[in-house]
């Protein structure tokens, strides 16, 4: 039960409803609740700042048009191709800001797999399985947030994603300013730990 509650009170602090457009899930881990924030749970959060005008993740595979640099005159190039597409090649995050800035990041499957500490897939726990990649495309998106101006928000989210609810419990990764919507600050990255057992705003 108390890990369960650390799980619930931090989506609620994040601003995420588990059930709700895949936002973020409540899974069981032995006996412990593990919140997974999902896809559609991390671009939410981006969108919140009041600098983000377009964030998407997408998959290449090897029939696909691609192309990318990075440097000093960057750009990336993605034409899917029509029918089979063949194998993945590789997986990338791309945004967009109000002020005309783009940044993207481009991950090999082995880098997923490394970055997954391993995993390769969709998580077994989830029937239905991933044949969308989602997994591999939202661990895209949490390397390409780290060099974006975020809200607190975000950054808490990246943080709690995949920890169990008796460590969010134990160690919350911030105090979260909400009570209708998440208060936003650009690249804030020092929060005051929370205090006792509730969080403020659940």
């Amino acid at each position: 039960p108390a890990s369960f509650a650390g799980a619930l009170l931090t989506a609620s602090a994040l601003g995420l409803e588990p059930g709700v457009n895949d936002e973020v899930y409540l899974v069981p881990y032995g006996r412990e609740c593990q919140l997974i924030i999902g896809f559609k749970g991390m671009t939410k959060l981006f969108y919140q700042h009041p600098m983000a005008k377009h964030i998407d993740a997408q998959v290449v595979y090897e029939r696909d048009e691609f192309d990318y640099q990075y440097g000093t005159n960057p750009y990336l190039i993605h034409k899917p191709a029509r029918g089979d597409r063949g194998a993945v090649e590789c997986y990338y995050a791309v945004a967009s800001l109000s002020n005309g800035a783009t940044a993207f990041v481009v991950l090999s499957p082995e880098d997923v797999k490394a970055l997954r500490q391993g995993k390769v897939g969709p998580d077994p726990r989830f029937k239905a399985g991933d044949p969308m990649h989602w997994m591999e495309r939202k661990t895209a998106i949490r390397q390409l947030v780290k060099i974006l101006p975020k809200s607190t928000t975000l950054a808490a989210a990246a943080e709690a994603d995949e920890r169990t609810g008796t460590d969010l419990r134990r160690n919350p990764v911030a105090e979260i300013e909400a009570t209708q919507a998440p208060q936003i600050e650009a690249n804030v990255t020092d929060w005051a730990e929370v205090e006792g057992e509730e969080v403020e705003g659940s």
